[in-house]
């Protein structure tokens, strides 16, 4: 499947979507389940590529200000929500995120508490397509390990561009400078803030490589872990201060 397959699918899934009121992510499901196993794989393997094209600072700066905050949790499905938009979208997101402050979505939420554009189950329509086809829930994980080795998947790096301080306005604004007055600034405290201390790195890390598996269950598991081992971590910082 090359790139025009793919956004013919998703363009599929949303004039039908649109057309009968039902969501995006169903009507996706049940289009791919209509597709032999192989191509389902080569779809699934197309979404990793866009999704992975959108793991930047710049996309996550404007998926923070549109959430008010978002973890790296929360920016897997934010790109899945940018590529549900449907091609023209996620190409001009790509280019040049600022844009996204032009979406009927983004606008609308300006001024109502909606998480925009945070589509997590856009992650799962090919093994839930695949479930849908063998009535087995791990199938796709069975497939997709024969499909694309570990080794494969782990090896495909993506450039972020340049960093800035998520905790600092003016650079939060440098990369999207159109948000400035437009969504309400996030609060100071309790939002999700990308953590890129090395626990959190390593943390996320393995969370990525089950994620890679693309199974809801494994992600679920894979979430509960990256929580329990943070909590832990943000209960010894004070400790480890004090001792400083």
């Amino acid at each position: 499947m090359n790139i025009d397959s793919f956004w013919n699918i998703i363009e599929s899934a949303r004039s039908s979507a649109s057309a009968s009121g039902r969501l995006f992510d169903e009507v996706l499901v049940d289009l791919l389940a209509g597709c032999p196993p192989q191509e389902i794989l080569e779809y699934a393997e197309q979404f990793d590529e866009v999704h992975d094209a959108l793991y930047r600072w710049d996309v996550w700066a404007a998926a923070y200000l549109i959430g008010g905050g978002c973890s790296d949790d929360s920016f897997m499905d934010f790109r899945a929500g940018v590529i549900a938009l449907g091609r023209d979208w996620y190409e001009r997101t790509a280019v040049d995120p600022d844009d996204l402050a032009g979406h009927p979505a983004v606008v609308a939420a300006a001024s109502a508490d909606d998480e925009a554009l945070f589509y997590e189950d856009v992650n799962y329509a090919a093994s839930g397509a695949f479930e849908r086809l063998t009535g087995n829930p791990d199938s796709f994980h069975d497939a997709w390990a024969g499909y694309r080795s570990v080794d494969e998947q782990a090896s495909d790096a993506t450039d972020m561009g340049e960093e800035f301080d998520f905790d600092d306005a003016d650079e939060m604004h440098r990369p999207c400078p159109v948000w400035r007055g437009f969504i309400s600034e996030p609060a100071t405290s309790g939002t999700e803030v990308p953590d890129r201390s090395p626990m959190s790195m390593t943390i996320h890390s393995c969370a990525l490589i089950l994620c890679s598996r693309r199974l809801p269950a494994v992600d679920r598991l894979a979430r509960q872990v990256r929580e329990q081992l943070e909590r832990h971590v943000n209960f010894l910082n004070p400790i480890r201060q004090m001792h400083h």
